[in-house]
């Protein structure tokens, strides 16, 4: 071992036990080792120690020098504020003379070394001119240059655009990164093609994968007519137009890359350039169309041509619509490509371009063009009637994918997107002219099925696509689609065939309330499907599900036309709702609940109470006989579904000024108690108590006014509930009374007053278990979640009520304001994801109320009450930013870091006082640089050592004599954290601060949150790294 490596023996150790030790438990050791030296400040220097080492050194193994090249390239895009600046030239020297060293080294040690270069470049202001440098380090002279120095230089300038692209993993600003972009690629385009150039000119096809991929990064850099009018573009198209062509694939997918990016590239169709450069491109495209044709029996092959024609097709849609007869030659081979069944993945492909051609067509402006395509578009339905046949060689009947459910989730959701296509297909040509197809189709079948047997995947497929096709059939059609009904109810009797025949009429139900002739037949097949409930068959329940769908759509659409059947659904709800599967179940309540809402105001009491009624007595008697039987208690929960369901569809509307009942209340009225008795006997089980509440809130939003009535016995029972169980869903629900009654515009002042009271016995308990909790948010993620939500409804509702200080006050001066400010910080420390924003949600609202703007139109607060908010805010506000920044940085969801970027920007602008504003961002920096924790922060923590339950609430009246058997005091040591000194330099730190000030001081909040979100990017980055 060399001396300058004597010092690194550890480190060369853990290395050679990580690759050659035999025993798991040291590899593990070796592997903590290294992972923890490359964090460190001191790998820097070993790196580099390792690299530059010599070639007879034997402990500067290959396996050491890659290990080294991957820390170097790691420090340098994760840990590059722990190099100082001074050190950064050398480094590039270093870099530069390594690239030279090591032109033929494995390939993967070249990439790391050049990877770091790249984002060394990036970071490094003051190096003018990368490109240059490291062409002239490497080639020099080019025409003396060997290969490897070539490759190892397409490797780097290949590189570097993707590092600069990815520049958000950076704290650069704006301004830097547009300067670097200016500097390291739209300055070199024209040198890198050219540097290109001489590279082709001295290699050989095995050189050309390397080139079209280096080429590709550079795209957006380099002026398109240049690359158009280089020999780039006959490399490529040659490449993949010559016979074997994917036998290298390596080179095959490079080009096609390459070439699909061009393409991308000339969407701009409007350009005169691009218009020049697709007549350039146009005839290579369709020379790969006779390529496509004789290739479908090599998939990769195949699907590189279908990838460049579609990417062709998309680019120049705007084109094909408006040269139809120039382009018709591409339409036509894309759609080729959709016939073709070898690989229905391919197929794919091609989706989006029929669906953005068809909405071009659509203009009348290009009506040549939609009557030339109009035969493509026919052509496309039989397509896709072939396509979505299922399999007709499985084994087994049962299982037509052979126990694959990958293959069958795979097939069930092209279904879909083929169904997208004949949607596509009925814009273009006419809903009757695709029906016509499809009827003709069917009938066909049929017709061969008197001599012979026929498959139900024939018919089942004609059947999908009518389905499919149902969104663009005008409810005036009365030439195919009578004749196609009345065939539907004669099909052949099939479990398969009756269960797309069945969803087919659901699709229909529009058409068929504009033709009462059919409602009968049809609602005499679609019941008839649940005849078979009893039998378990997997087909019987698909059968019965589609049943119970269609019925769903029927009752809906047509529900006017069954007023006068009401009768005969009694009898059948009581006999086949029992019998059915509970989504089944649903979908038929929900329906006949349509039935219901469409009866005269005078006749639905009768009719709803006669269906709920039932249920009802069924919930009744399994409280008189309580039973612990799972089975049975989610048997229970599906009842009171159920009345939910009612509740949401009986909803017709009733004017509270001209009627001053709603018929369907009473009938919950009275289930009331019923229900009342089930929270008490098995409110224990958290579903049964979700499903009441559910119930109690779909009756709040369904008959609002009307429900007024029935809000005194729902408040008392959720608050007594909440105080027993501690279940989220009481707080829930009560966000629901809150959104209905607490706005005094539309509510009397009894009624708000009430609500409010209400709300704070909700808040009261809540802080009395947080308090029993020991202000522990992990272990009730729910309920903060369900508390939040209600604090989100409350504050929308009455802002000024909400924020107002009270007439009474603690000694500590604190407030309902200050209480919720301090269970939000505890909240902030929840990391279940929707709790947590939820709070953020709630807090981006409360400062929202600072800013000059109210937050909510037509809604506003005095300012006296402004001033209160501000005031508590202001005691709050070294802790919440702390708090917030932390968790932006490594704790929070990702989908949360725009909720708390808000809070923090909405700080800092609604708190606009110098004083204030520096504290929030003076709580930006501690957060994160480690550090003692301020005097004046800790003052500002004061109100958090007042129990909760000493607090003022909503309503002080509700809160008197509430106590809990133990409070909790929340302690400064629980908030103040800061982030590891070792991944945040102090510059990087100043940087981040400063940068938010300028653009807060620029009124540019926009830019202010994104430079956090951007932080956190990449923070999170660098320490997931670690």
């Amino acid at each position: 071992m060399s001396a300058a490596l004597a010092q690194y023996s550890e480190l060369l150790g853990a290395l050679n036990a990580l690759y050659t030790a035999t025993d798991r438990a040291t590899r593990d050791r070796a592997n903590e080792y290294l992972e923890k030296f490359q964090k460190s400040v001191d790998a820097w220097q070993a790196t580099h120690a390792i690299l530059a080492a010599p070639e007879s050194d034997p402990s500067a193994t290959q396996e050491a020098r890659l290990f080294a090249a991957q820390t170097l390239r790691r420090k340098l895009q994760l840990d590059v504020h722990q190099l100082p600046r001074e050190s950064m030239a050398p480094l590039r020297d270093s870099l530069l003379q390594m690239l030279t060293t090591y032109a033929t080294a494995p390939k993967a040690l070249r990439t790391q070394l050049c990877v770091a270069l790249a984002t060394l470049a990036l970071h490094m202001s003051d190096w003018a001119d990368p490109v240059s440098d490291v062409s002239r380090m490497l080639v020099g002279d080019a025409s003396s240059a060997g290969v490897s120095a070539w490759e190892t230089l397409l490797s780097f300038l290949t590189i570097l655009p993707e590092e600069v692209n990815e520049s958000r993993r950076t704290l650069l600003s704006e301004q830097e990164l547009q300067d670097r972009i200016r500097t390291l690629l739209e300055k070199n385009g024209q040198n890198v093609l050219h540097m290109l150039g001489e590279y082709a000119n001295r290699t050989s096809s095995t050189g050309t994968a390397a080139l079209c991929t280096c080429l590709q990064s550079w795209l957006r850099e380099i002026p398109l007519q240049q690359v158009a009018a280089s020999r780039f573009v006959d490399l490529a198209f040659g490449t993949l137009a010559s016979e074997g062509a994917s036998d290298d694939s390596d080179t095959f997918e490079a080009a096609v890359d390459l070439v699909s990016t061009m393409l991308r590239e000339t969407s701009e169709v409007n350009e005169a350039l691009n218009a020049q450069i697709v007549e350039i491109l146009f005839p290579r495209v369709m020379a790969l169309h006779p390529r496509l044709l004789a290739t479908k029996s090599d998939p990769d092959a195949f699907r590189g041509y279908a990838r460049v024609l579609s990417e062709a097709g998309e680019a120049w849609v705007i084109l094909i619509a408006r040269m139809p007869q120039h382009f018709a030659p591409l339409v036509q081979a894309i759609a080729d490509t959709t016939a073709i069944d070898e690989d229905l993945e391919v197929v794919k492909f091609t989706f989006n371009f029929w669906y953005h051609l068809r909405q071009s067509l659509e203009a009348p402006k290009h009506a040549e063009a939609k009557q030339l395509f109009t035969p493509v578009y026919i052509s496309l339905v039989d397509a896709m009637i072939n396509h979505l046949h299922y399999p007709t060689d499985a084994a087994d009947e049962s299982d037509l994918f052979d126990g694959d459910r990958e293959a069958e989730d795979k097939f069930r959701s092209f279904r879909h997107d083929m169904g997208d296509v004949l949607k596509d297909s009925c814009v273009v040509v006419g809903g009757r002219e695709c029906l016509t197809r499809a009827y003709n189709r069917v009938s066909e079948l049929l017709e061969k099925g008197k001599t012979q047997a026929v498959r139900w995947q024939d018919i089942e497929a004609v059947l999908f696509s009518m389905r499919a096709m149902a969104r663009e059939i005008s409810l005036d059609e009365d030439q195919v689609l009578p004749h196609i009904m009345n065939m539907l109810l004669n099909l052949p009797e099939h479990p398969k065939i009756r269960y797309a025949a069945t969803l087919v009429l659901g699709r229909y139900t529009e058409w068929t309330a504009q033709h009462q002739d059919y409602l009968l037949p049809q609602l005499n097949y679609i019941t008839s499907g649940f005849s078979t409930a009893q039998n378990t068959s997997k087909d019987a329940d698909d059968v019965t599900s589609a049943a119970a769908q269609a019925l769903k759509h029927f009752c809906r659409d047509c529900s006017k036309l069954l007023i006068d059947h009401i009768e005969q659904l009694y009898g059948f709800y009581a006999q086949a709702q029992p019998s059915l599967d509970f989504e089944s179940a649903v979908e038929v309540t929900e329906g006949i609940g349509h039935v219901v809402a469409a009866l005269p105001l005078e006749k639905q009491y009768a009719a709803l109470s006669a269906f709920v009624k039932p249920i009802g007595d069924r919930i009744a008697a399994r409280c008189e006989t309580p039973t612990t039987d799972e089975a049975e208690t989610r048997k229970l929960a599906d009842h009171i579904e159920l009345c939910t369901v009612f509740a949401f569809t009986a909803n017709a509307y009733v004017d509270a000024r001209q009627a001053p009942s709603h018929p369907c209340v009473r009938v919950f009225e009275e289930l009331w108690p019923t229900l009342s008795r089930t929270l008490d006997t098995y409110g224990h089980l958290s579903f049964i108590s979700e499903r009441i509440c559910s119930c109690i809130k779909t009756q709040l939003q369904s008959y609002r006014q009307h429900a007024l009535g029935l809000l005194p016995l729902f408040a008392d029972k959720l608050a007594a509930e909440f105080d027993r169980l501690h279940y989220g869903c009481f707080l829930w629900v009560s966000g629901a009374c809150v959104r209905q009654f607490a706005d005094p515009e539309y509510n009397p002042p009894p009624t708000v007053d009430a609500v409010w009271a209400f709300v704070g016995r909700q808040s009261t308990a809540l802080f009395a278990l947080l308090e029993a909790r020991h202000g522990n948010p992990q272990a009730m993620p729910d309920v903060i979640e369900d508390f939040f939500r209600l604090l989100i409804d409350a504050l929308l509702a009455n802002p000024q009520r909400f924020l107002a200080p009270e007439s009474q006050s603690t000694p500590a001066s604190t407030s309902f304001l200050d209480t919720v400010l301090i269970v939000s910080l505890i909240a902030l420390k929840v990391r279940q994801a929707d709790a947590l924003q939820t709070v953020l949600h709630f807090l981006r609202d409360l400062t929202g109320w600072l800013g000059a703007t109210p937050p909510t139109s037509g809604q506003s607060i005095t300012p006296e009450v402004k001033h209160h908010l501000a005031v508590a805010i202001v005691r709050a506000s070294h802790v919440l930013t702390r708090m917030l920044v932390i968790g932006l940085a490594h704790e929070y969801p990702r989908d949360a870091t725009g909720d708390a970027s808000a809070v923090v920007v909405a700080l800092l602008e609604g708190l606009s006082d110098p004083a204030h504003r520096n504290t929030i961002l003076q709580a930006i920096l501690a957060a994160l640089t480690a550090g003692p924790v301020e005097s004046t922060a800790q003052q500002a923590c004061a109100p958090a050592l007042v129990p909760l339950t000493q607090r003022p609430t909503a309503a002080s009246a509700e809160t008197n004599g509430h106590k809990t058997p133990q409070d909790h005091e929340l302690e400064p040591a629980d908030i103040w954290i800061s982030l590891d000194p070792a991944t945040v330099g102090s510059n990087e730190a100043q940087k981040l601060v400063q940068q938010i000030y300028d653009a807060i001081q620029d009124a540019q909040s926009r830019k202010a949150r994104a430079v956090l979100a951007d932080f956190a990017a990449v923070y999170r980055r660098r320490v997931a790294a670690r």
